[in-house]
C-alpha cells in the first residue's frame, strides 16, 4: 500500500484528512509532551477504529508537519 493509499483509506473509513485528525487530537488533549507512538495509536484505535499501519502513517504525517509535541 502506498503512503497516499493509506490516507485515501483512512479518509474513506473516517471521513477525516490529516488536518482533521490534528484538530481532533488537539480537542482531545492528547498532544502533550512525551506523547508516544503507542499512546497515539491507542487513541486512533479507540476513537476511530484505525489499525497500526494507518495509525503509523498518521504518526509520520504528524511528525513531518511538526504537529507532535516536544519530547520531555
Amino acid at each position: 500500500m502506498t503512503y497516499k493509499a493509506y490516507f485515501d483509506a483512512i479518509e474513506a473509513q473516517t471521513g477525516l484528512k490529516p488536518d482533521g485528525f490534528h484538530a481532533a487530537a488537539k480537542q482531545k488533549g492528547i498532544l502533550k509532551p512525551g506523547l508516544t507512538a503507542t499512546q497515539f495509536l491507542a487513541w486512533l484505535a479507540a476513537d476511530f477504529k484505525l489499525g497500526r499501519g494507518h495509525g503509523m502513517a498518521l504518526w509520520k504525517w504528524f511528525g513531518d508537519h511538526n504537529w507532535l509535541p516536544a519530547k520531555k
